[in-house]
C-alpha cells in the first residue's frame, strides 16, 4: 500500500489531502507531517500515537508468550492457601504472579499456548501457611512467625501437595508436552524441584536466583513497595508505603542496612562496619547487636548513621533509599538479596563488591542490562580499604552517573510489581518459553532420529 492510503484506511478518511499524498523520502523530511495527521485524525475521532510508539508495540506483541493458567480450583496447594498473609516477605511473589496471569492479556487456551502455568502456593505451602494453622507457625497473636523450617519438614507438607498437582493435571488431559511452569522462589522451596521434576519432568521452575539452570529461571526478590502495598496484605496494611513520584532529593551519598556476624558471605559487611576514615553522606547501619557483630551503637539514626547498630524499620530503609544516591548490595548468605531490587525500586545506584560475573544471578538478563546499571568494586581492594572504595564513586563523571539513573527508571518496571505497567509477568513468561530444558532437548532429539530412521 502507498502511505495515502494506508493512513486513510487507518483513519478512515475518504480523501486523503493532497499534502499528504508523498513518497516516503518526502515524508521523513516533511517536519510538521505527523503533527497535520495527528489532527486530521483527532478530526475525524481518533488520535494515533506516534510511528515509532506503533513499532514498539507491535515489536512486544512479536514478543508475546501465549499461555494457559490450569483453574486454580483443581489443586488443593492453591484453595487451602489464605492470600492475604504473607508467605516470606522477601520472597512473595506467587499471589502477584496469579493475579497477573488471570487479567493477561496472553492468556489463551491450552491448545494454544507455549506455557502453562500451575497455580500451586509452593512457597506458601513449604513455610506451613496453608491448610490448618500450625501452631509453631504462629506467634501469640495469631500472625505468621517467619521462621525456616527443616528440610524434612518441608519436603513432608510438600510431598502430597506434589501428588496432588500431578493428579489434577493429568485428569485435565491439557498441555500434554508442553512446558509447564511454577512458582517456588523461597530457599526453603528448593526441594521442590528434584520432587517435582521426578513427576513432571517438563515442569520449569521460577525461582529465587540465577544463574539459570535446566528448566529453571531467577525470578528475584519481592520490594518493600509489594509487601506493603496498601491492600493486599492484612499485617501491613496500617503501614502503607508507596513509591516515590516527585522528583528525586539526594540526601545520602550511599546507603547499607543489614546484618553484620562471622559468616563467611559477611566479610565484606565485617570489612565496612570495622573501616575507618570519613564517608560522607553515608547512612550505614545494622541491626545486629554490638554483642554480635562488634559494632558500636547508634545514638541516634537521624544524625548518626554512619557503620553504626540500631534497628531502622523498613519503611524508613526504603525511604532512605530514595534520597542516595548508591546503595551497596553487600552479599551475606548467597549473592543476592532483597536489597538489589529495592535499590532499583527506588531510584538508587547498586554497587556490588565482586566481579561482573558474578551478576550472573540477577533476573530477566535478556532484558534488563544489569552490567550497564550495576557498579561492581573489585573485593580485594574494598576489604584492604572500603572508605577509599566508596569515596571513589564521586570520581564518577556526571554523564555516566545520569545514564545509569535513566536505565534504572526504564527498568524498574521489568523487577517490581509495584512499577507502573510493571513487565515482571511478561518477563517471566519470556524466561519460561525460552530458559534451557534438557528434557525438551532430548525430545527433540530423539523426534529427529525417529524422522531420519523414517526417511
Amino acid at each position: 500500500e502507498t502511505n495515502a492510503s494506508h493512513y486513510a484506511n487507518l483513519g478512515q478518511i475518504k480523501e486523503v489531502p493532497r499534502s499528504l499524498q508523498c513518497t516516503q523520502e518526502e515524508r521523513l523530511a516533511k517536519e510538521d507531517f505527523q503533527e497535520d495527521l495527528t489532527m486530521l485524525l483527532q478530526a475525524q475521532g481518533r488520535a494515533i500515537s506516534s510511528m515509532a510508539h506503533k513499532g514498539e508495540e507491535k515489536g512486544m506483541q512479536d514478543e508475546s508468550v501465549p499461555f494457559y493458567m490450569f483453574d486454580p480450583r483443581l489443586f488443593s496447594g492453591y484453595v487451602d492457601c489464605n492470600f492475604g498473609e504473607i508467605s516470606f516477605y522477601k520472597l512473595n511473589i506467587f499471589p502477584f504472579v496469579v493475579d497477573a496471569l488471570s487479567k493477561h492479556k496472553w492468556r489463551t487456551t491450552a491448545e494454544n499456548a507455549s506455557v502453562c502455568f500451575i497455580p500451586v502456593a509452593i512457597d506458601y505451602i513449604a513455610r506451613g501457611r496453608c491448610g490448618d494453622k500450625e501452631p509453631a507457625a504462629l506467634n501469640q497473636g495469631g500472625s505468621w512467625k517467619h521462621t525456616n523450617p527443616k528440610r524434612k519438614t518441608v519436603v513432608s507438607r510438600l510431598t502430597p501437595m506434589v501428588d496432588n498437582m500431578t493428579r489434577a493435571i493429568a485428569s485435565s488431559g491439557l498441555c500434554v508436552g508442553k512446558r509447564l511452569l511454577y512458582i517456588a522462589e523461597d530457599w526453603v522451596s528448593a526441594v521442590a524441584e528434584k520432587m517435582v521434576r521426578e513427576k513432571l519432568p517438563n515442569a520449569v521452575m521460577a525461582k529465587m536466583e540465577g544463574p539459570n539452570g535446566d528448566c529453571s529461571f531467577g525470578v528475584g526478590y519481592t520490594t518493600f513497595y509489594t509487601i506493603y502495598s496498601p491492600v493486599w496484605f492484612r499485617e501491613k496494611q496500617n503501614y502503607p508505603l508507596l513509591p516515590n513520584v516527585g522528583p528525586r532529593v539526594e540526601k545520602y551519598f550511599i546507603e547499607f542496612t543489614g546484618s553484620v556476624d562471622g559468616r563467611h558471605g559477611y566479610k565484606d559487611r565485617a570489612a565496612l562496619f570495622k573501616s575507618k576514615g570519613a564517608i560522607p553522606g553515608a547512612f550505614i547501619t545494622t541491626a545486629s547487636s554490638p554483642q554480635e557483630s562488634t559494632v558500636r551503637n547508634c545514638s541516634d539514626w537521624r544524625t548518626d548513621h554512619d557503620r553504626c547498630s540500631i534497628m531502622v524499620p523498613q519503611h524508613t530503609t526504603q525511604i532512605v533509599r530514595e534520597q542516595s544516591t548508591f546503595s551497596l548490595t553487600l552479599r551475606g548468605d548467597t549473592i543476592g538479596s532483597d536489597r538489589w531490587q529495592n535499590a532499583i525500586s527506588a531510584g538508587s545506584i547498586p554497587v556490588y563488591v565482586g566481579s561482573e560475573e558474578e551478576l550472573s544471578w540477577l533476573p530477566f538478563q535478556q532484558q534488563v542490562p544489569w552490567k550497564d546499571i550495576v557498579v561492581v568494586l573489585d573485593r580485594t581492594k574494598f576489604q584492604n580499604d572500603p572508605v577509599a572504595a566508596i569515596n571513589g564513586l564521586r570520581k564518577m563523571p556526571l554523564a555516566e552517573l545520569k545514564k545509569r539513573q535513566s536505565l534504572i527508571a526504564r527498568h524498574w518496571a521489568d523487577v517490581d510489581w509495584s512499577a507502573p505497567e510493571s513487565r515482571l509477568v511478561d518477563n517471566i513468561l519470556k524466561e519460561a518459553a525460552s530458559c534451557q530444558c534438557k528434557h525438551f532437548a532430548d525430545a527433540d532429539a530423539d523426534a529427529g532420529g525417529a524422522s531420519a530412521a523414517l526417511r
